[in-house]
Parts: C-alpha cells; sequence; structure tokens
C-alpha cells in the first residue's frame, strides 16, 4: 500500500514481541524432545522489522529490478574473478539468513507450544522479511531455496491450519460484514429472543468526556451502546445465538476494558462468579495450562442432573489490528477424549455440545464484542428449552459477566490479585491492544465500530504478516522477489556443477520451471506435537520423531 500498488503486504507493519512468560515446558528445536529443554524464564521477543525494509509486492522488491529482471535471449557468460567473488558474498549472506532461519524457527516452536497462533506466525512472517529484504543481494534462486527450508519446517505446517481456524471464527462472529440480526454462517433467519440494557452507572463504568475523549465515540456509544440485544436461530438440533456491544476502552483502573472479559475466562477457579449454572468453581483443567490452549471438564447443572462437557479453549492476541479472539469448542458424546477423560463421577456426559466464539475490537477510545453460541442437541431441541436459554440463561449470563467483568476492574475485585501478578503476561497483551489501538484506528480511516455497524472478517484477515496470503501467492507463483530468470539459474546451476564436476542441467535452467505446490497440511495433534521429536536432516528438509516423514 506504501508503494502504491494496490496489493496487501504480508509483512507485519509493526511486530511487537511476545509478552508470554515461558515455562520449563517451553522448547528449542532440536533432535531432544520439546520437553526436554528449558527456555530462561523471560519475554520472547521476536524483533520488529525496520519501517522502512520492503514489504511484500513493494517496488523496491519486485520483478523489475535487477536481481529479478528477466534477460532475454541469450545467457551471459559469466564474469570469473568478479562473479566468484560475488557469489562467495551471496553464500555467506545465504548462511548467515538460514542461521537466523533457525532462530526463528526455535521461537516459532516455542510460542506454537504455548499455543500463541498469531505470535508463531509474527516470528515466522519476520523471517521471511528478512529474506526478503536480503533478495536484491541474494537472488531468486538462494531466497527460494531458504523459503523451501521454511515452508517445509514443523512450525509453518503446524501453524497454517490453526491460523484457517483462527479466519474461519471471524467470518462466523462476524457474518461477513452483516449486523447481528442479519446472516452469517449456517443461515437461517435470526429472531430477537431478549434484550439487556446496559446501566453502566449501577456498573461503575464511567461513560464521559474524560473516560471516552472523542465526542463522535462517546455519541455512538450513547445511542447504540446502551443495551445488548440477543438474537437466535433454531435449525433442528442447532440451536444459535449472537449477540454484540459496545463499551469504552478506557477503564478507571488502568486496564483496557478487554481485560475484563479476558480475566472471567482465564481465571478458572472464579467462574462461579459469573456462571449460572456452573457447578464447583469452574473447569477442571486436563493438560498443563497454556496462555492460549487449554482442554477442560466443565460441569453444569441443568433440571437437577449434573452434566459434564470437555471443552478446548484457544484465544488469539492479534495486537496490530487490536483484536482479541477466543473460541471454547465443546467434545460430542462420541469423541475419542472421552477415553482419555472420563466424566467425574455423579455426572453424565452432555447429550450434545456447545461451542462459545467470541471476537473483541479494541479502538482508542471504544472496544466491540461479537459473541456467537452454538448448542447442537442430541435430538431437535424442545421448544421450553429454547426458551429457556433465550429468555433467561442467555440474558443472566450476560448480566453476570457484566458484572463480573466490571469488578474485576475493580482494586480489591476478586480478579484483581491474579491480574496484578500476571503470571502468564495475559494482561499485559490486553495492554498491547489498547496501546496499539490509535496504530490500527488510523489504518482503518477511523471508523468507529458499533453493534449495527460491525466490522467485516477483513479486520482479521487484513492483518500484517498473513503466512496465509503469502502461501497463496506462492502456490501461484506470484511472490516478485521469489521469480528466478533463466540467467540466474543457469549461473547458480554452473556455480553447483564446477564444485561437483557434474555437467550442467540446462532444461532446469529454462523458464518453465516453476514453484512447488503450497503445503496443504492436516491439522496437527496437539499431543503427538508435545511429544515429537525434531532433527533437522539438513537446510532444507525436517524429519519429525514420530516417523510421519520430511
Amino acid at each position: 500500500r506504501a508503494n502504491g500498488s494496490g496489493h496487501q503486504p504480508w509483512v507485519p507493519d509493526l511486530l511487537q514481541g511476545r509478552s508470554w512468560r515461558s515455562s520449563p515446558a517451553m522448547g528449542c528445536r532440536s533432535s531432544r524432545s520439546v520437553d526436554a529443554f528449558e527456555v530462561p524464564a523471560k519475554s520472547l521477543d521476536v524483533p520488529e522489522p525496520a519501517l522502512s525494509q520492503p514489504l511484500y509486492f513493494n517496488s523496491d522488491v519486485s520483478p523489475s529490478s535487477p536481481s529479478h529482471k528477466a534477460t532475454g535471449g541469450d545467457v551471459p557468460e559469466p564474469a570469473a574473478e568478479p562473479e566468484s567473488a560475488a557469489s562467495a558474498e551471496r553464500s555467506a549472506l545465504a548462511e548467515a539468513l538460514r542461521r537466523e532461519l533457525e532462530e526463528a524457527l526455535a521461537a516459532g516452536l516455542a510460542l506454537l507450544e504455548l499455543g500463541d497462533v498469531p505470535g508463531t506466525e509474527a516470528a515466522l512472517a519476520a523471517a521471511l522479511a528478512r529474506i526478503e529484504a536480503s533478495g536484491a543481494e541474494l537472488g531468486g534462486a538462494r531466497c527460494r531455496a531458504l523459503v523451501q527450508q521454511l515452508r517445509a519446517s514443523h512450525e509453518y505446517r503446524s501453524v497454517l491450519p490453526l491460523l484457517r481456524q483462527m479466519e474461519a471464527v471471524a467470518e462466523e462472529v462476524l457474518g461477513g460484514g452483516k449486523s447481528s440480526a442479519e446472516g452469517g454462517a449456517g443461515g437461517g433467519e435470526w429472531k430477537l429472543g431478549a434484550e439487556v440494557k446496559m446501566d453502566f452507572k449501577s456498573l461503575g463504568i464511567p461513560v464521559d468526556e474524560h473516560s471516552v475523549q472523542n465526542a463522535e465515540a462517546l455519541r455512538v456509544l450513547m445511542s447504540d451502546g446502551t443495551s445488548v440485544k440477543v438474537y437466535y436461530r433454531l435449525n433442528g438440533r442447532r440451536l444459535d445465538i449472537r449477540m454484540s456491544t459496545m463499551l469504552p476502552t478506557r477503564t478507571p483502573s488502568g486496564f483496557p476494558s478487554i481485560t475484563g472479559m479476558a480475566a472471567m475466562y482465564h481465571e478458572t477457579t472464579l467462574w462461579e462468579t459469573w456462571h449460572p449454572t456452573m457447578v464447583g468453581k469452574g473447569p477442571t483443567e486436563l493438560r498443563k495450562r497454556r496462555p492460549c490452549h487449554n482442554l477442560w471438564h466443565i460441569v453444569t447443572k441443568f433440571l437437577l442432573q449434573k452434566y459434564a462437557e470437555i471443552q478446548e479453549e484457544r484465544v488469539y492476541y492479534v495486537p496490530s489490528c487490536g483484536v482479541y479472539m477466543m473460541t471454547m469448542e465443546g467434545k460430542a458424546a462420541d469423541s475419542e477424549l472421552w477415553t482419555q477423560h472420563p466424566p467425574p463421577s455423579g455426572t453424565k456426559i452432555l447429550p450434545g455440545s456447545n461451542c462459545t466464539k467470541i471476537v473483541h475490537i479494541t479502538q482508542e477510545h471504544t472496544s466491540v464484542l461479537g459473541l456467537m453460541t452454538t448448542t447442537v442437541g442430541a435430538q431437535a431441541l424442545p421448544e421450553f428449552i429454547v426458551k429457556f436459554i433465550v429468555s433467561w440463561m442467555i440474558p443472566e449470563v450476560i448480566r453476570r459477566m457484566l458484572r463480573a467483568g466490571a469488578e474485576s476492574l475493580k482494586s480489591g475485585g476478586p480478579h484483581w490479585q491474579a491480574m496484578q501478578a500476571d503470571e502468564e503476561g495475559v494482561y499485559a497483551r490486553c495492554k498491547e491492544l489498547q496501546t496499539r489501538a490509535p496504530e490500527a484506528d488510523k489504518a482503518r480511516g477511523g471508523t468507529i465500530f458499533a453493534p449495527s455497524k460491525m466490522p467485516t472478517p477483513d479486520v482479521v484477515k487484513g492483518r500484517g504478516g498473513n503466512l496465509l496470503v503469502f502461501e497463496q501467492a506462492f502456490g501461484a507463483n506470484a511472490v516478485p522477489w521469489l521469480q528466478v530468470d533463466p540467467g540466474e539459474r543457469l549461473l547458480e546451476a554452473s556455480a553447483q556443477a564446477a564444485a561437483s564436476g557434474d555437467d550442467v542441467d540446462v532444461a532446469a535452467c529454462s523458464d518453465e520451471a516453476e514453484l512447488p505446490p503450497p503445503i496443504e497440511p492436516d491439522l496437527i495433534d496437539y499431543d503427538r506435537f508435545e511429544s515429537r521429536n525434531t532433527v533437522v536432516l539438513d537446510s532444507t528438509s525436517v524429519l519429525c520423531g514420530c516417523g510421519c516423514g520430511p
């Protein structure tokens, strides 16, 4: 965009360092298992590319630049001594970049182990940015070899399907840019089921020119953020519920309002403060606790019966666009996870599943939240069950969440001590969303989002450093700085042939040579990932200890 090309760069505009606190379980890239390593207890900082660094599709690194320009006609004869010196310099640069790439993969692996999908993407995108910035000196062939090494890595193959999952959440919750009362995933007509009034004063949330220091944002908040409308649609066994709300970003506590939402879900021993059907204090952890990926037993009570459900939680922080996303996916009664984690004594497996998806956008003055829940029963849901959920349970959950969220942001509240300690860096990430909100607002042209004007999924898809965009362009052979002309191919082949004593493969140097197809990896098994050994075979292939192949 900066050069007026109209293309969207995949390189992050400003890559912030990850602030997750490390644990002994965090690993480094090596031939030993992930759990065999201990990373020093400090921030995992992903270096931020300089603002002057060339961006994807930037005119400074394009097919018209010297290293990418097609020679046309006869291929020039290489100059003996100067070309050897230049080749040596390129080889040295390629080796330095290869070492940097290994460091980026180690950082990506540690972030992936924490469940930080956007953080892993940022680490790998920073490595791609470094390769691209060196394209003019390195040449397309060597750049392509380094990119292929990255694409063959376990980290890259693992994060792509998780990024697709993340973008799918934005598609479903934000409904293709439609309002809460309109379409979205699954089809069907949305009906208004309930409306919950927002009493900011009783919640202790100041709404005035001091807390919302923008007249237009304050006007929008007071006209569009004073109630939460609950919409639903029923399709056989499936019940979808969606809603959206708006809050001031600033709070007297110094924490942004998103922190209340994050604290309610993250502090699992305090769920009883807001969940109306919770049995006990909150979920029971089934795997070691992570900042961004957890597996829980959740026990609730309905009509005197206790039901157990396995829920998988994922959290995504995308600071470059001010986005917090969270999913809680319930596992069906026939899931293999029930064999590993049977229901607690005195409970029954829930005959169905629940899924909750949240997208929260922090802006400089106000913030908006979109939420969608899906309940799938073992059979068609009776009308009285639907009425109970829509007219009482969901409104009661909203009221309790608003109260609990407001209380958590007060000194002395039930969540306050945990927020101050911030043992896993969760609340620091919330503050980062607020810090970077003005930058994100400016990039979006200053649009003020509201329940009647929710953003489209592009608020997530348009993030800097989107590896899915890069992968699509790579598969179409449409990445300018990875183009290799026949002359460059012949020079590289000649140098390799001279070193090995073999003949030059002229056919491989023709214009017909194409890049390999894009990677379409399967979703990784997280348990297998934890015990997987990663062995570096050479500069371009990786073999996993599970035996799945390079």
